[in-house]
């Protein structure tokens, strides 16, 4: 495995290891395509563990099976934020792959192509990106409800 530095990735693995919650980023639409390097073999991993096992594993277990990855200390951490970090290194990746098919075409002075690779691209960095936002209303009606007439009665709520 290469050399891991204190990337996002990095950071919502401990998070989720530490925390023991593997449910928060699955939830947000967290896809192994969304990861890079290393990080999409230790995703697999982790979503294998947890189908298999029914749980998160220990840093111990961790650690025997991912020994060249030190674990950072994520207890001030987010989940939204490192979840909004990794999608925006995904996002970032995928237009500059559509640039760097789109070039080519642009010195061939072919533009229909070369609109083609970055429209494909742009839709794929934003569908992949804006699925990870959706909110299910039905999950926690009451307490939604709740909320919106407590605002309603409350003046500059």
């Amino acid at each position: 495995m290469e050399n891991m530095m204190a990337s996002s990735e990095l950071y919502l693995i401990s998070k989720i290891i530490q925390e023991k919650d593997l449910n928060t980023p699955i939830k947000a639409g967290l896809k192994v395509d969304h990861f890079t390097g290393s990080w999409p073999e230790i995703w697999s991993w982790l979503l294998e563990f947890n189908r298999v096992h029914g749980a998160v594993p220990t840093e111990r277990v961790f650690n025997q099976e991912f020994g060249d990855v030190t674990l950072e200390d994520a207890s001030g951490e987010t989940f939204s934020r490192l979840i909004e970090e990794v999608v925006a290194g995904f996002r970032r990746r995928t237009i500059m792959d559509s640039l760097s098919h789109a070039i080519p075409a642009i010195d061939a002075n072919n533009l229909e192509e070369a609109m083609a690779a970055l429209s494909v691209g742009l839709q794929k960095a934003s569908v992949d990106a804006a699925r990870l936002r959706d909110i299910d209303i039905i999950q926690n009606w009451e307490n939604r409800m709740a909320r919106y007439e407590v605002m309603r009665n409350t003046p500059n709520a």
